[in-house]
């Protein structure tokens, strides 16, 4: 009974002093990381080093698998000591992506020693901010509140983006944007899925615009097609049609693209339907997906035009 009645008093005296406060101001911290320059190019720096990482671990998962499927292709003919041999070779390679993915990502990697190092000058800043305005306009106590805690406040608590215009006006900013990074994105053939799109032979004019109008985007640098060509073969993938989100992931891997851009097309007689998707390396999914449906082979040219202008406000 005394134990509680002192954490109730205590509890009081901190009301009572709270109530008593000169001036009390709040701020939004979740607002302050996502609009804070010096928290958007940590997050941008952190991305390069993942995207980084991520290649080097999807070149060694495609290493480990590639030795799996040869063992799989080959075993009839290979010596039981061959197996053998073999197979710690690949449990070997196994350990090693695995090692790899836990050294990056899992607790304690690291992307998490990264993270606190790069965003350990931002919260001091953000925290010296804060004290200074603390100090200078007399203010007893400043929390850290999200909008949807608060039933109600008097106008000017929320420090917030006060907070945000300083850190912003004072912050100089370390990554360089007088030269956006173009974006290595590779274009796979696209497919024919009809038996009238098949005859026409149009899937060759849609990879022709396609890799025109590609072209044109500042922000990407197209790979080779005979780059690509090669790379599929390396990878093991003989037919686009049955390509698949991990093949996709080794192909970017292994030509260092951020996106792989591929397509279908469909035709009734001189009715068509074109699907274009941009997969993501990343994002290890496709980041999006357009589609057009169109009457007459004169309208493909505008088609394909209006679908990468839809690729572009995502890309």
């Amino acid at each position: 009974m005394n134990k509680i009645f002192s954490i109730s008093f205590i509890l009081l005296l901190l009301a009572i002093n709270i109530i008593q406060a000169e001036k009390i101001g709040y701020i939004n911290i979740e607002k302050v990381f996502q609009e804070y320059n010096a928290m958007s190019d940590v997050q941008a720096q952190l991305q390069q080093l993942e995207n980084e990482w991520w290649r080097e671990a999807e070149l060694k998962k495609q290493d480990w698998m590639e030795e799996r499927r040869s063992l799989e292709n080959e075993a009839v003919t290979l010596s039981e000591e061959e197996i053998s041999r073999r197979t710690r070779l690949i449990e070997q390679k196994r350990q090693e992506y695995e090692s790899y993915v836990q050294e990056i990502w899992g607790e304690g990697g690291l992307y998490q020693r990264k993270t606190e190092e790069f965003t350990a000058s931002p919260i001091a800043q953000i925290n010296e901010v804060v004290q200074e305005i603390a100090e200078t306009e007399e203010y007893t106590l400043i929390i850290n509140a999200l909008p949807s805690l608060i039933l109600y406040a008097q106008p000017g608590l929320d420090l917030t983006d006060q907070v945000l215009s300083r850190l912003n006006a004072e912050y100089v900013s370390i990554v360089d944007t007088t030269e956006q990074e173009k974006m290595r994105t590779a274009i796979l053939s696209v497919v024919p899925i009809t038996a009238d799109a098949k005859s026409s032979g149009i899937s060759s004019t849609i990879n022709s615009y396609l890799q025109s109008i590609l072209n044109r985007i500042a922000t990407l640098e197209i790979v080779e097609g005979e780059k690509v060509t090669d790379a599929l073969q390396q990878i093991g993938v003989t037919t686009i049609e049955d390509i698949n989100q991990s093949q996709l992931a080794s192909l970017a891997a292994f030509l260092e693209a951020e996106y792989i851009v591929r397509g279908t097309i469909s035709q009734d007689q001189d009715q068509f339907h074109l699907i274009i998707s941009v997969f993501s390396a990343s994002m290890y999914t496709d980041l999006i997906v357009v589609e057009d449906k169109f009457q007459g082979v004169e309208n493909l040219e505008n088609s394909i035009e209006a679908l990468v202008a839809d690729l572009a406000s995502s890309i």
